[in-house]
């Protein structure tokens, strides 16, 4: 069950991260970049999260 609601999140996250970079992107001027900042900051979450796990 908690493996079910962890990955759901993760979906959950890697949604919202990717659309606030494709909004940015469509728009000019500061707060599009704090949304593709913030996008990618996500983005970037979810890939430290799935390398943890593989840490040598």
């Amino acid at each position: 069950m908690k493996q079910v609601l962890l990955s759901s999140l993760y979906a959950l996250i890697f949604i919202v991260g990717l659309t606030l970079v494709v909004m940015g992107q469509r728009a000019i001027g500061y707060l599009s970049l704090a949304m593709m900042i913030t996008g990618l900051a996500m983005l970037l979450f979810l890939m430290y999260t799935y390398n943890k796990k593989y840490n040598v």
